[in-house]
């Protein structure tokens, strides 16, 4: 197995930043624009002949719309996160609501899901974009599992930092996938994005915490998270 640790380039997370101004209003703009004419098309015009293939084809078009809106707003999320919103949290507490909403996939799967924390020291943290790291983890274990994998989800501290690991039995990663895992737009599935990692990245690395990777293709992942438990008051600004 190999260890790799997950790494952001500052230049390419600036360079995001200054593009997404531009984006918003160069590209989503003229999109929303696109999606109201074509809707009210739909509604005010009717072909004497075609009349099903033109609203089917109007419907696909506003779709379609939605789904470049969609990106644009997880880039624009990604190049200009929101600030942390802090609070005392238990990081356990937090997991175990982000494993039950998956839950129920995982059972209509058949995919084993557990969790267990071995302690629940509380630290400071946004639980609502921590949640997002978690969720988007145990969704991407749970798409690489087939019917009688598992996903197993542990918390403890060890030292100064609370370590999560999500492992799963699942299909693993390719060897020429890992080192571009965490890049933006980089994605295995037919229906990515490509913005779920580099966002946890992000999230994690704003937490002062390490995301990590283990994983061999053909038996399984393993993704570590590292977070401080105790910040100095410079860290909380």
């Amino acid at each position: 197995r190999e260890f790799f640790l997950a790494g952001m380039v500052a230049d390419q997370l600036k360079a995001m930043g200054a593009l997404a101004s531009g984006v918003a209003h160069e590209i989503r703009n003229p999109m929303n624009a696109i999606g109201m004419i074509v809707q009210r098309f739909a509604r005010e015009f009717h072909p004497q002949d075609g009349e099903e293939e033109y609203q089917q084809l109007a419907k696909l078009t506003v779709d379609e719309v939605r789904r470049i809106n969609t990106i644009i707003e997880r880039f624009l999320a990604f190049a200009r996160p929101a600030p942390l919103q802090l609070q005392t949290v238990s990081i356990a507490e937090v997991i175990g609501q982000s494993v039950d909403f998956i839950q129920s996939s995982a059972e209509e799967k058949n995919v084993s899901l557990s969790f267990h924390a071995k302690d629940r020291p509380t630290l400071p943290a946004d639980p609502s974009q921590i949640k997002q790291v978690f969720l988007n983890l145990l969704q991407n274990a749970l798409d690489a599992c087939q019917a009688g994998d598992s996903i197993d989800v542990s918390g403890e501290t060890v030292q100064d930092q609370y370590l999560i690991r999500i492992k799963d039995t699942g299909q693993g990663i390719a060897e020429s996938d890992k080192s571009r895992l965490f890049e933006i737009y980089f994605t295995t599935k037919d229906n990515g994005t490509g913005m779920g990692l580099p966002i946890a990245q992000q999230i994690i690395q704003a937490h002062h915490g390490e995301i990590q990777l283990e994983s061999t293709e053909g038996e399984g992942s393993v993704f570590t998270i590292l977070l401080p438990i105790q910040r100095s008051d410079r860290d909380l600004l």
